[in-house]
């Protein structure tokens, strides 16, 4: 996937009126290859990648939680009082909502391996004395600029990735440094993208749309998959006497 565009309004310390708005398409970040984001403690450096993580994953590497475990507000006892209501849990992403404000969101524009563009968003709202419940959507854009909605949970299956392997091969948060990329999560990346122009290779050279029959894209596939699980053969070494 490629990085089109960025647009976050009310998250932790970016909280400038009308939003930000990070353009990887234009101006000095388009036209490099690579580009580091640098700043003083607390200018929202890691506010962005967590941006990125909520539009995708509805999930933030600063607020870690166990999986399968939902966001829920933490357990008060004796008497509550109006702030103690509207109290989260510390693995709740939508504390990243900036203290004093109503409304904010993340929206991330991308383009896809399948040559698709998407934009993925997630935005959090506060009512009165309580958070409402993080809202996700996902949406393909056409090259007229059409916005046709998609399922949001068919987003690991677009990047190829889950959360946990986002994280390892994509974006290594700050504190994640010490984990090297496992091997699983990188030959999950590699072996998508060529199974995908394996299939595409296939019915190039024998002339066929993919979508002449499912039943031979389905037998094709599992033949890859046996072709990627034969281990090659151990090189032996062969020592030369002078």
């Amino acid at each position: 996937m490629k990085l089109l565009r960025l647009e976050i309004l009310n998250l932790a310390s970016l909280d400038k009126a009308g939003g930000e708005i990070i353009d990887f398409e234009s101006g000095a970040i388009g036209a490099s290859k690579i580009f580091s984001i640098v700043g003083p403690t607390g200018s929202g450096k890691s506010t962005i990648l967590d941006a990125i993580c909520l539009a995708l994953f509805n999930r933030a590497p600063r607020y870690p939680k166990k999986k399968n475990d939902r966001n829920q507000a933490i357990e008060i006892y004796g008497r509550k009082d109006d702030e103690e209501n509207c109290r989260l849990a510390p693995s709740d992403s939508r504390n990243i909502l900036t203290r004093g404000k109503k409304f904010g969101y993340s929206r991330l524009t991308f383009l896809a391996d399948n040559d698709n563009i998407y934009r993925a968003e997630w935005s959090v709202a506060f009512k009165r004395t309580r958070y409402d419940n993080a809202v996700t959507a996902l949406y393909k854009i056409l090259p007229d600029g059409t916005a046709i909605e998609c399922d949001w949970n068919e987003l690991p299956r677009i990047i190829g990735l889950d959360y946990d392997q986002f994280l390892r091969t994509v974006l290594i948060a700050q504190g994640g440094f010490h984990q090297r990329p496992r091997g699983r999560a990188l030959r999950t990346a590699r072996k998508t993208d060529r199974q995908r122009r394996f299939i595409l290779a296939y019915f190039i050279r024998n002339k066929r749309m993919p979508t002449q029959s499912r039943r031979d894209i389905q037998q094709h596939q599992c033949r890859y998959k046996r072709l990627c699980q034969r281990r090659p053969q151990p090189r032996t070494s062969r020592t030369t006497q002078q």
